[in-house]
C-alpha cells in the first residue's frame, strides 16, 4: 500500500511518504508527512498558548469585577452611614429647636 500525505496532495505537492504492508496491494491510504506534522503541531502550540492567554485575562476580569463590587458594597454602605448621621442631626436639630421656641 502506498502511504500518500492528504495535506500534500491538497496543495498538489508530491504526496507520496511511503510503502506499508502488504507492498503487493497498490492502493493508497492516507497520512501526514513529517512537514506538516511539524505544522500541526507547532499550530496546536501555539492554540494552546492563546487559550492559556484568554485564561487568565479571564481570571484578571474576575479578580477586577470582585474589587469593583467590593468598591461598589463600601460606597453603598458609606452612603448608609451618612444617611443616617444626616438623621440624626436633623433629629437633634429638631430637639433644639422644640427647646429654644417651645
Amino acid at each position: 500500500m502506498k502511504t500518500i500525505c492528504a495535506w500534500c496532495e491538497k496543495e498538489g505537492k508530491e504526496a507520496f511518504i511511503g510503502a506499508k504492508e502488504p507492498l503487493a496491494d497498490e492502493s493508497e491510504t492516507h497520512g501526514i508527512c513529517g512537514e506538516h506534522r511539524r505544522e500541526l503541531e507547532a499550530r496546536v502550540i501555539e492554540l494552546r498558548k492563546a487559550a492559556q492567554r484568554q485564561r487568565e485575562e479571564a481570571e484578571r476580569q474576575r479578580r477586577e469585577a470582585e474589587n469593583l463590587q467590593e468598591v461598589a458594597q463600601r460606597q453603598r454602605e458609606a452612603a448608609e452611614r451618612q444617611e443616617r448621621e444626616a438623621e440624626r442631626q436633623q433629629q437633634e436639630t429638631e430637639a433644639l429647636r422644640e427647646k429654644v421656641d417651645p
